[in-house]
């Protein structure tokens, strides 16, 4: 996660949970990343959908915003590109696999 100012936080060690559609595509992700939570707004306008059926396995690519929560400052501009495999590999309880 980058602000203007600089990073904020970078790292591999998330913890993540997927809110997915009927079509199992992501409407929110959320990650806790060191002692913040962060969630992702995954509208039907992001979905790559052409991009997602060129690869395998349930691939979905998307691009929504992500927000700091409790971050009440007003967005100016944000992207988030959240690419995985939520098809078979996120279980019932939005948690992957």
């Amino acid at each position: 996660m980058i602000q203007s100012t600089g990073e904020v936080e970078l790292t591999s060690d998330t913890d993540a949970w997927f809110q997915l559609d009927d079509a199992r595509w992501p409407t929110e992700a959320t990650f806790e990343v060191g002692e913040s939570t962060y969630r992702m707004d995954a509208p039907a306008t992001g979905r790559m959908t052409e991009f997602s059926e060129s690869r395998w396995a349930g691939y979905r690519a998307q691009l929504g915003q992500s927000r700091r929560d409790g971050d009440t400052r007003t967005l100016v501009d944000g992207l988030t590109w959240n690419e995985g495999f939520p098809v078979d590999r996120v279980g019932p309880d939005g948690k992957p696999a």
